[in-house]
């Protein structure tokens, strides 16, 4: 129960600094075990926290082309 508090706690935007001590623990490595962030929720926190929405927004970016691609 206290790991899906914990990924639901984050998920729903919440600070790891405030489930730390929601969890009592001393050490945020310990709170790192309760805490199974899957790939998808990484992308979406970077996507919130970069500055790169703000300066290009996502339909002006440039993408690089893969080599197979330039031909």
């Amino acid at each position: 129960m206290r790991h899906n508090f914990a990924t639901g706690f984050l998920r729903n935007g919440s600070h790891v600094l405030a489930l730390q001590r929601i969890l009592g623990h001393s050490d945020l490595n310990m709170t790192r075990r309760y805490v199974n962030l899957i790939q998808q929720d990484v992308r979406d926190q970077h996507s919130k926290g970069t500055t790169l929405n703000t300066l290009f927004p996502r339909n002006h970016r440039v993408r690089k082309t893969r080599r197979g691609d330039q031909e």
